[in-house]
């Protein structure tokens, strides 16, 4: 494997690998094209020893244009792809990437696990880079966790050994995070965070993110014009990337730009979309300060029920062992990748140190808080009080699981469908794939519960309901619609592999031998399919009346059938 890479250093493939290394943002035709090429290459047994790099790329890229999903799919492929390849020198850019990937989705546990194996191939191999990029991930997670004193001190040593090193890229990113740990400490200099700004734009060009980053600076300057224009710009840049991750971010600072402004609307729909954002792509940490900012920003609008809901959402996390689990993982791993160990308890001491400084900032910050709402909670306590029989109704009403089949019911849609409708509508309008659904009808019920009892009829259903469900991914949704009728709903699905998926299903519904009181009962389904035209406006109740027109019609070519197409708004689309 090694003489393959070393005879391929400037061929085709390794020119493909580099232009992804250097993809900013996924998009257009012309990247989906040279990527498909890339990954047909890396099949061939010359060229294994990119897959762990080329996987934990992509994941980077997808996770960041918002497709989370298949970015965890890419991310598996690379972990899985590092079992069946030796060490070259490919492997610190995988296990960077790696990290990067883990850290965009809010699992800081696993992100710090590679940053350890990133610092522990530089010891090994005399990395100097993978060394910085070790240096920088572990800044950043510190900065993540508003550790900022210590992130500090590690982007400071990331950088200087950057600039020695002479690595544009890697300096560039010190720089970009430790800008924004700067601005988060009140004594920093203004201007300092804007010569550090202007240099990093002095290497590459901006796409966003020093944008925020200056318009936070002006913020602190108290020039309030100045900072919301570049917030908006770096906003607006994000949407035309389609960065998820910049755009999750910067609504998050333009909301709170907007609370010290006391524009508490606007405030509020900035840190809403930045929370909803978020939650898609996991950070469970910046879902909790956002919580915290919407308590803020709906205590100033007198909305005291979901001031308390936000509150709540944040002091549960806030005492999670989770968050716990990250500061001790993060102290083990500083150990390691302290360089100078005569420093080393020392910084260990000033990580305590700030924990502890951090902790007590938040209680007190909570305790404020709480004595503030002690008659909100009053006020709320008597209404729940009041309130709880048409509560208790509500909650049996919208309860967000069927009891018989364990499967989504159709209320959960209404809080799924506007993530759907958002993720659609950033998708690119040229790309293949697009939101489908299969509506599936069990062929055969009223039979089986005339001829062996309703007890019977739910155990089919069930049976139905668990085979159903292993024929998805982890991103597909199954509901019961209703009776016998269950809806299968699937993102980055092509038409053809949505067929294929009907297919399957049918097929391994028909092979079910279930088994109740010593009676073997045979049962089919049949299915009607319907993909979402891309280019068109998102409608998913029309999608599905165009998936039920598919499967009536399967309906009358007798049991065990499948149709289904695309649909497409404003062409006759009835069968």
């Amino acid at each position: 494997m090694a003489s393959a890479e070393s005879e391929h250093n400037d061929n085709e493939v390794i020119n493909n690998y580099l232009k992804l290394q250097n993809l900013i943002h996924l998009q257009g035709d012309q990247h989906n094209a040279f990527i498909s090429t890339l990954l047909t290459q890396i099949n061939n047994s010359d060229y294994t020893f990119l897959k762990p790099a080329v996987f934990a790329n992509l994941a980077v890229l997808n996770i960041n244009a918002g497709n989370k999903a298949k970015g965890q799919e890419y991310l598996a492929d690379s972990i899985q792809a590092f079992n069946n390849t030796s060490y070259n020198k490919y492997t610190n850019s995988a296990l960077y990437k790696v990290s990067r990937a883990y850290l965009l989705i809010g699992q800081y546990a696993k992100a710090i696990e590679y940053t350890n194996q990133l610092n522990a191939f530089a010891v090994e191999h005399n990395g100097k880079k993978m060394e910085v990029r070790a240096l920088l991930n572990l800044g950043l997670i510190y900065a993540e966790l508003q550790l900022y004193d210590l992130a500090e001190l590690r982007l400071n040593k990331s950088l200087k050994k950057a600039a020695s090193l002479g690595d544009n890229k890697l300096e560039h990113l010190t720089i970009l995070y430790l800008s924004g740990v700067k601005i988060n400490q009140p004594d920093s200099n203004n201007q300092d965070i804007l010569k550090l700004i202007n240099r990093a734009k002095s290497i590459y060009e901006s796409i966003g993110y020093l944008e925020r980053l200056e318009g936070l600076t002006y913020a602190r300057m108290a020039r309030a014009n100045k900072a919301e224009e570049l917030l908006l710009q770096s906003l607006s840049l994000a949407v035309n990337n389609q960065d998820v991750r910049l755009s999750q971010i910067t609504n998050q600072s333009i909301a709170s730009f907007y609370f010290t402004q006391k524009n508490f609307t606007l405030a509020l729909a900035h840190a809403k979309e930045s929370l909803k954002i978020a939650i898609e792509l996991g950070h469970k940490t910046e879902v909790s300060e956002l919580n915290y900012l919407l308590a803020k920003i709906y205590k100033s609008l007198n909305d005291d029920k979901n001031t308390l809901i936000h509150l709540l959402a944040y002091v549960e996390f806030q005492n999670s062992n989770q968050a716990k689990a990250f500061v001790d993982m993060l102290y083990e791993m500083d150990k390691n990748i302290a360089i100078d160990k005569k420093f080393a308890s020392l910084e260990n001491e000033k990580l305590l140190n700030q924990i502890a400084i951090q902790k007590s900032e938040k209680y007190n910050q909570l305790f404020i808080f709480i004595i503030i709402l002690i008659s909100v909670l009053s006020f709320v306590m008597l209404l729940l009080w009041k309130n709880r029989n048409k509560m208790m109704l509500e909650k049996i009403s919208y309860s967000m699981r069927d009891n018989l089949t364990g499967c989504y019911v159709r209320n959960y849609l209404d809080d799924y469908l506007p993530g759907l409708k958002s993720r659609f509508e950033r998708r690119d309008s040229t790309t293949k794939e697009s939101v489908g659904v299969v509506m599936v009808d069990c062929d055969n019920l009223k039979p089986i519960n005339d001829n062996y009892g309703h007890a019977a009829g739910d155990e089919v259903l069930k049976a139905i309901a668990t085979t159903l469900s292993n024929q998805l991914r982890s991103s597909d949704v199954l509901v019961r619609w209703g009776g016998d009728e269950f809806v299968l709903l699937c993102e980055n699905i092509s038409l053809t592999e949505l067929g294929n998926l009907s297919e399957r299903v049918n097929a391994s519904i028909d092979k079910l031998d279930i088994i109740f009181e010593k009676n073997n009962i045979s049962v089919t389904v049949s299915s009607g399919f319907a993909l979402h035209d891309i280019s068109s406006g998102f409608n998913f109740y029309n999608l599905l009346k165009c998936a039920d027109n598919y499967l009536y019609q399967s309906k009358k070519q007798g049991k065990n059938a499948k149709n289904g197409g695309m649909y497409v708004p404003n062409t006759d689309y009835q069968i």
